[in-house]
């Protein structure tokens, strides 16, 4: 199953959450029962790990929601402490950006990918 491509914008300061459905390459319903789904968003500039969502915890939550949905989940107060990669109005391309994230799905020695793009962090409105 190859993954998803699905840019992203997390607004700081805010609540980011999103649902991804996986189907497999005949565009079926993957069951995801027994997987183990994380997230990581990497600053690409200096390769170090942003953020990392493995199950709950101060990060957020990454969980499978029913047969073929994760579900994730950063709270405000994780998204604030994000640097800003970018004004809302800037346009993104190949070499401005600043974040890219992928999640993965685990399972005794398999490891799928199932979405990665770039992660775009803006300024809240206050």
């Amino acid at each position: 199953m190859a993954a998803g491509r699905l840019d992203i914008i997390i607004e700081q300061g805010g609540t980011f959450d999103m649902t991804l459905s996986v189907l497999d390459d005949n565009n079926q319903p993957f069951n995801l029962s027994g997987w183990t789904p994380k997230m990581t968003i990497r600053n690409v500039k200096t390769n170090s790990v942003v953020l990392t969502l493995l199950g709950s915890n101060s990060n957020g939550t990454i969980n499978v929601s029913g047969t073929n949905t994760i579900y994730i989940e950063i709270p405000a107060s994780r998204t604030a402490t994000i640097p800003e990669s970018m004004k809302f109005t800037d346009r993104v391309t190949s070499s401005n950006y600043t974040y890219a994230y992928e999640v993965i799905i685990t399972k005794d020695d398999k490891i799928q990918k199932i979405s990665k793009g770039i992660a775009s962090v803006v300024k809240g409105i206050s």
